[in-house]
């Protein structure tokens, strides 16, 4: 039970959300105000032109709207402004001019380049002898325009572009001054005492011929055919005539109309399409009945016409309103908040959207039950009808509800022939009660059945997912077996019963099944494979069998429950069977509805459909004929083009849009366009009105586009920096029925700039064919000035080279003499250091001689003396050379020059090897007496060793303080 409530509020708060979505708009009627861009709310007269633009004539002008915009556009005589337009008429002799009659003034308007051009055929002399305060009627006959006025009238014939101003011979300014009639070729008119006039030669005659005006003291008259006439008189009641002029009324207008006035009538294929201040119709001459009414409660309509498929568009002072009426559908407001509908014989009960409360209606009459608890099922059984609800079983009888079981049930139905016993479904049982709806014996049974229905002396039931079957004893008092049906593929929710001559007929979302009387095991798919639907890709129609009506299996009527979902694609249609025996589906009337998710649909007694939606109750007519394979048109509204402006305000040039072309021609310019303004917007619209703003439009740039373009709600294209060349541009559209429009197209050229021009490349080849003279001269000249300077540059390189080759002999030679003489210093250095290395020799050898006289000294010391003299020689030879050899090391490291002046004086024998020594220790800052200790020497021997050395360049000099 949870789920089931739970699943309920989603479906009302869903279709509240969808149908907010979806309805922006009354559905099949639109209405022009200041809320959507008409600048004027009072609209006198309307008219729609060769093009279907809508014209609509108003206090400040005439307000013109082409499928893409409304404009407003102001007339002007001469210099002054035109107000209060209240007859705009086509003039049937000039295609794209218009009659036309304000306070005080009157004449022909046409429509040049998006400017009305108004030429006046009013003075102020006119005016006050003739017309008056205004004209109060138009009328064209025999090439000929008359313009009515309160004392007399003036006629403009358009063969000869006269104008006469007659005077009334008769006076017509008061009473009788709006019953002018065309009847025939002549104009017909109402005098004093309700007398017949005629105009013959521009004076009033009487006339009996046309009595019936008088008979009928006739308001209104239209001829609508040679043999067929209308006359309203002026209590409202309307006549129509046969071939023999004979006029009967006719109730159902006159009835219809009644207490209205303000009538316009239009005559087309058969139908009347008739107006008054309050109502609009379509009377179907044919089929003697209307088949079309729409009544308006606030706005007073003034005037209409109709376009090529048959809509009204009206105006009115509340503005102007667009109503379709070449569809299946009605549509009314949803203002009882219905939810759901039943209709049982001469009743409808209407759910409201809480599911608690409802309303029964039968003959105008209406009374409301409230608080009933959720309400399941009404239905009728026998001659009683029961409300299903959660808080119990009623019975509706006599116009008053009366509780007869005190808990939930879901529905109750008949199974016994003499009509005595009743089964109440309630979830998970079935309670069986007697003629007194008393509960006598209670049967449990699976899941909650929803919906049920008697088929081959059993009972078949539906859940929320499943479908049973229950077959009861012969009494019809005892379950004897309940099995679950079994279906080919996938179903889901929404289960339907109807018993037709083939067997019971089950749908759900998913599909449609049979099962015949014969065979009740076997379920058959009808819907398996069906021409015209497309899948999804988990292989599921895009279409949901949720409401299907169907009196036979020859052809089913299937409503989903979302409407327009799968990208539209979820709409309503009719599945026929066609003669191979396979179901072919159409849908194309549906197409029109706009999405919205539905919370019911019934059959009426009139065999129509109601659809049932949170904002309107919508009724399908399957009878009603129209015709929705219409051929319509596409129109270039307008061309712009970029043109540069000054502004001041900024002082700069802005690009602005320039209209070139303004799609009134019947044959359109093929404009050439300066380069500088290579960059072009268009705009279109078609004329096939239902649902407009749904409308696709594919588009072609010939020259540049190499095929059409994708289909788009899209009215307007920019095309930018494009060049020279011709273009075509086509444009087509495709309504909301699938039909594709005829193209239009407009072809235009693009100069190229001045620097692409013909003249510019002949001056390209002029001033080629100059250079390449002047060139070749010039080249000559320049090639033999460069062999000259070219054979310079090769003798200056030779002689470059030459001298190259000379100096690099040169630098070879000397390099031989410089390897030579590196050679010689080498053999030198050599040699000299072999000197040297003698000589080092030497002093080695020296030494060596000298220690080995030391230890001679030292062997006879120790053989003369002992060993402690001789241990004391040997101890101060080896302290003295261990302290040279640290000296000598030092002044090494820190004096290299020294030491290598001193080493060549040694060499070269200039010096002893004791002064040798005693110049390494004065290098290094010692005192005689300090190198006396180390030395064998005395420190006079010290100073005067020392001073030699000075004199030899070996030891700096003493610095003198």
């Amino acid at each position: 039970m949870t789920i089931k409530l739970f699943l309920l509020n989603l479906l009302i708060l869903t279709s509240s959300i969808f149908s907010a979505i979806a309805q922006s708009n009354s559905l099949f009627t639109k209405k022009f105000d200041l809320k959507t861009n008409v600048s004027s709310e009072r609209h006198n007269t309307l008219v729609i032109d060769h093009n279907s633009k809508v014209l609509s004539a108003t206090l400040f002008g005439i307000e013109t709207f082409d499928g893409v915009t409304w404009k407003r556009n102001e007339i002007y005589d001469g210099k002054k402004k035109i107000y209060m337009l209240y007859i705009l008429q086509k003039n049937k002799y000039h295609q794209g001019s218009y009659l036309i009659a304000s306070r005080g003034n009157f004449g022909f308007l046409s429509y040049q380049n998006d400017q009305f051009q108004y030429t006046s055929l009013a003075s102020k002399q006119l005016n006050d002898s003739i017309i008056g305060s205004h004209v109060v009627r138009i009328l064209q006959l025999n090439s000929s325009t008359y313009f009515f006025g309160r004392k007399g009238f003036v006629v403009y014939n358009h063969q000869d572009n006269t104008l006469k101003v007659i005077k009334n011979n008769i006076d017509l300014s008061k009473k009788y001054r709006y019953e002018y009639f065309v009847i025939g070729q002549q104009i017909v008119s109402k005098g004093p005492n309700n007398q017949v006039l005629v105009l013959q030669n521009n004076q009033w005659q009487t006339s009996t011929k046309h009595y019936f005006l008088k008979k009928y003291n006739a308001a209104k008259f239209f001829e609508l055919s040679p043999h067929q006439k209308l006359l309203i008189s002026k209590s409202g009641d309307f006549y129509l005539s046969g071939k023999r002029h004979l006029f009967r009324k006719n109730d159902t207008l006159s009835v219809m109309f009644q207490g209205t006035y303000g009538f316009r009538i239009k005559h087309r294929a058969g139908k009347l399409f008739i107006k008054s201040h309050k109502k609009i119709a379509i009377y179907d001459l044919k089929q003697n009945k209307v088949i079309f009414l729409k009544q308006f409660k606030k706005a007073r309509l003034t005037n209409f016409d109709i376009d090529k498929q048959g809509n009204f568009w009206v105006s009115s002072y509340d503005g102007i309103f667009f109503i379709e009426t070449n569809i299946v559908f009605k549509a009314r407001t949803n203002h009882t908040n219905t939810f759901k509908q039943y209709h049982i014989d001469d009743m409808t009960f209407d759910i409201k959207r809480n599911n608690i409360d409802v309303e029964v209606r039968k003959k105008g009459k209406s009374k409301l039950f409230k608080k009933l608890g959720l309400i399941h099922n009404i239905v009728k059984v026998r001659s009683n009808i029961y409300f299903c609800t959660t808080k119990g079983l009623y019975l509706f009888k006599d116009d008053e509800l009366n509780k007869i079981y005190n808990a939930e049930c879901y529905i109750i139905l008949n199974y016994s022939s003499k009509g005595q016993n009743n089964l109440l479904f309630i979830e998970g049982r079935v309670l069986l009660l007697n003629a007194r709806q008393k509960v006598v014996k209670e049967m449990s049974v699976p899941g909650l059945a929803l919906r049920t229905i008697i088929f081959n002396n059993k009972i078949y039931y539906s859940t929320e997912d499943e479908a049973y079957r229950i077959t009861l004893n012969n009494k019809g008092d005892s379950i004897v077996n309940v099995s679950r049906l079994k279906f080919p593929n996938r179903t889901a929710y929404d289960f339907e019963f109807f018993k037709t001559s083939d067997g019971l007929v089950i749908n759900n979302a998913k599909g449609i099944y049979l099962i015949k009387e014969q065979n009740e095991n076997k379920t058959i798919h009808l819907s398996k494979n069906i021409i015209g639907i497309s899948r999804n890709k988990k292989g599921d129609y895009n279409v949901n069998f949720t409401y299907v009506y169907c009196n036979s299996i020859d052809s089913f009527f299937v409503v989903p429950l979302y409407i327009g979902e799968y990208n539209g694609k979820n709409i309503p249609g009719h599945l026929i069977k066609n003669a191979k025996g396979a179901y072919q589906w159409h849908n194309k009337p549906f197409k029109r509805l706009d999405k919205c998710l539905l919370s019911s649909i019934t059959q009426t007694p009139q065999n129509t459909y109601e659809l049932v939606a949170n904002d309107h109750i919508i009724e399908y007519d399957p009878n009603k004929k129209i015709d929705v394979d219409y051929a319509f048109k596409t129109y270039i509204r307008s061309v712009q083009i970029k043109t540069k402006h000054t502004d001041t305000t900024r002082r700069k040039n802005i690009l602005v849009d320039s209209i070139i072309y303004y799609g009134n021609a019947v044959q359109p310019p093929a404009p050439t366009l300066a380069y500088q303004h290579n960059t072009l917007t268009f705009t279109y619209a078609s004329d096939s009105w239902a649902a407009y703003e749904r409308n696709l439009y594919s588009y072609q740039l010939i020259g540049l586009d190499e095929g059409w373009s994708g289909w788009s709600t899209e009215q307007k294209k920019e095309y930018t920096h494009l060049r020279e060349g011709t273009y075509t541009f086509r444009v087509r559209c495709k309504n909301i029925y699938g039909t594709i429009s005829s193209v239009d197209s407009y072809t235009f050229t693009i100069l190229p700039p001045w620097h692409r021009t013909i003249w510019a490349y002949a001056l390209y080849v002029l001033v080629g064919l100059a250079l390449l003279i002047g060139g070749s001269y010039g080249y000559s000249r320049y090639r033999s000035r460069q062999l000259y300077l070219r054979n310079q540059h090769l003798e200056q390189v030779v002689d470059e080279r030459t001298q190259e080759i000379l100096a690099q002999k040169e630098e070879i030679s000397q390099q031989a003499d410089m390897l030579q003489v590196t050679n010689d210093e080498l053999k030198q250095a050599n040699e000299r250091i072999q000197r040297e290395k003698d000589e080092k020799v030497k002093i080695y050898l020296q030494e060596a001689t000298e220690t080995a006289n030391k230890l001679q000294q030292v062997r006879n010391t120790l053989a003369k003396e002992g060993s402690d003299e001789a241990q004391k020689i040997l101890k101060q030879a080896i302290s003295g050379v261990d302290e040279f050899v640290i000296i000598r090391e030092k002044v090494r490291q820190e004096y290299p020059d020294f030491t290598e002046r001193i080493d060549q004086a040694l060499i070269d024998k200039k010096i002893t090897k004791l002064v040798w020594q005693v110049g390494y220790c004065l290098k290094l800052g010692m005192l005689p007496a300090e190198v006396a200790e180390v030395l064998p020497t005395n420190n006079r021997s010290v100073s005067t060793h020392g001073s030699n050395l000075r004199r030899l360049g070996i030891l700096d000099p003493i610095k003198k303080a």
